[in-house]
């Protein structure tokens, strides 16, 4: 202790130490602060010592005991396993890899080093301490380093995430086939970040669910979950990938495993526009273009991607409500991302959906505008009937309830005639949108000085004067080792 306690009271014995209390509390607040910004990021060295499967069940206590038990890829069973703790800064545990010889053992050095330093270190770090919607925090990470080296088949420890974990086989790494492995940690370590409720099973093709940049899934989240990934990891790499030549429907794929007969692949043209929303490849994309010409830019994308991490129901096209929500103003670069990698059929559909939604809450906030209004009239009414003597005498000249509730209601009129005239601002944004996808001549104009929106071009029905508006709406990567057009139920291609 620094100063003894006597009966429960600090003693001090000179008023000059309290300044130096102050700079030591400061340094243990940094110093704790500074820790917890890379404690949660553990990285654990497993040697693979022989599959569960194959050990006799007779043995299998005694491997119990001197081995733990670790689980491969889904479809992959379990390997009994030594572990070696690398790094864990809680602990302040932090070790070179030692008796690095093998080319396995190599690969994993070379993932350690890129997560123990440099900017990727920092970046994953950063990440990992954002809080997501309700004040949700990312959960400690634990990053395998797999020598798997006794197993035969490599994609056993293919690279993949968990709620508590990120696991890197070698033997993967040392196919080629995975991307390079900055890229591959931050896809990995979005899907430990990612809360969204996607569904499985049902992801990606049999037999052990392995899953292709070419596929449209059954549903749009599970694109999503796998989209925001392959954004974040086009940051790192611009050129990491782009839209696919072919592309398989996952639905065919497993009736065509189930059955033993053939799938076929597609051209992009082949498919309906509501289909291309479940291709991640196309997910990872559009978000990407995002990044690049919206206004806020990368961090738009990263606040929206917050934002909406509540564990709940996220497909990208709920992601672009919430981002034109917060971002109006890049309503024509989402529209022209859309009409770039989906369709323009779709601009119309996703901003008709959007300027209902925003006419509905419009309508709401006039209607209790309307309330709002009458009471302050009310109120104002009855202060003005009050006598004199009624105000000297009861002390409202000391407090006065009525005249707080109507500066209350006053406030809260303002804050809502501002929240009406943002809906509408928003509403003929999108108006301006809808016209231009249905045959336009120029986009409107929105001037961030004055608030203002200025439409230069053919515009919808609706108006925004109109309180009961309500518009309609408005009707890994390659194809594996098949031919053109058909393949069978086999999987061969790269998966991520």
């Amino acid at each position: 202790m620094l100063y003894p306690n006597n009966g429960n009271r600090l003693v001090l014995s000179k008023l000059k130490t309290v300044p130096l209390l102050l700079i030591l509390a400061f340094l243990s607040f940094f110093s704790v602060t500074a820790c917890k910004a890379t404690s949660n990021i553990k990285v654990v060295q497993v040697e693979v010592v022989k599959k569960v499967d194959d050990v006799p069940y007779k043995d299998r206590a005694d491997y119990d005991k001197k081995y733990d038990r670790f689980r491969a890829r889904s479809g992959y069973g379990y390997y009994y396993v030594e572990k070696t703790v690398l790094l864990d800064p809680e602990n302040k545990i932090d070790n070179d890899m030692q008796n690095v010889h093998s080319a396995q053992q190599k690969k994993c050095q070379e993932v350690y080093n890129l997560i123990r330093k440099g900017p990727l270190s920092k970046k994953m770090n950063e990440r990992m301490q954002v809080k997501s919607a309700g004040e949700i925090s990312t959960p400690d990470l634990t990053v395998y380093l797999v020598n798997d080296s006794p197993v035969s088949d490599y994609k056993a420890f293919w690279p993949h995430a968990g709620s508590d974990r990120i696991v890197f086989g070698a033997n993967s790494l040392l196919t080629g086939r995975v991307p390079p492995i900055d890229e591959t940690l931050v896809h990995e370590l979005t899907h430990h970040i990612d809360n969204t409720n996607s569904p499985f099973p049902g992801y990606g093709l049999p037999p052990k669910e392995g899953h292709y940049g070419n596929e449209i899934y059954e549903t749009e989240d599970v694109a999503f979950v796998e989209g925001i990934a392959e954004y974040y990891q086009l940051l790192e790499n611009p050129n990491s990938f782009s839209e696919p030549d072919e592309y398989r429907r996952v639905k065919e794929v497993r009736e065509a495993f189930s059955a033993g007969k053939t799938y076929n692949f597609y051209k992009k043209s082949e498919l309906s526009s509501e289909e291309l929303w479940k291709n991640e490849k196309i997910n990872a994309l559009l978000l990407y273009e995002l990044s690049k010409n919206g206004k806020e830019k990368a961090e738009g994308i990263d606040n929206i991607f917050y934002a909406t991490n509540d564990g709940g129901d996220r497909t990208l096209k709920s992601f672009l409500t919430a981002y034109l929500d917060t971002y109006p103003e890049d309503a024509n670069v989402v529209a022209e991302a859309i009409k770039k990698y989906i369709g323009e059929d779709q601009v119309i559909e996703v901003f008709s959906e959007q300027q209902n939604e925003q006419a509905e809450l419009l309508k709401e906030k006039q209607e209790e505008l309307k309330k709002f209004q009458a009471e302050l009239e009310s109120l104002r009414q009855k202060k003005e009937d009050r006598s004199i003597w009624n105000y000297i005498l009861t002390f409202k000249w000391i407090y006065d309830p009525l005249s707080n509730d109507i500066s209350d209601l006053e406030d809260k009129i303002k804050e809502y005639n501002k929240e009406i005239a943002d809906l509408k601002r928003k509403i003929e944004i999108y108006d301006g949108e809808i016209a231009i996808a249905k045959g336009g001549r120029s986009q409107g104009v929105y001037n961030e000085n004055t608030d203002n929106f200025s439409l230069n071009t053919e515009k919808s029905s609706a108006s925004i004067n109109d309180p009961d508006l309500i518009t309609t709406s408005v009707g890994e990567e390659g194809s594996g080792d098949q031919p053109t057009g058909q393949g069978k139920a086999t999987v061969n291609s790269s998966e991520w």
